[in-house]
């Protein structure tokens, strides 16, 4: 992944950029769900 956000600002989308291994050469995104204070939920929508 790579980007700019502020923590914990409102959602937070960032490209995924490649990967390894099996995940090599995917790309994406990568939501970042500030729920609650100290808790971070990533969800990865990856395209082979």
């Amino acid at each position: 992944m790579q980007g700019v956000g502020r923590l914990e600002a409102e959602d937070l989308d960032l490209p995924v950029t490649g990967g390894t291994g099996n995940f090599k050469n995917v790309r994406g995104q990568a939501t970042f769900d500030f729920r609650d204070a100290g808790r971070t939920v990533i969800t990865f929508n990856l395209i082979p």
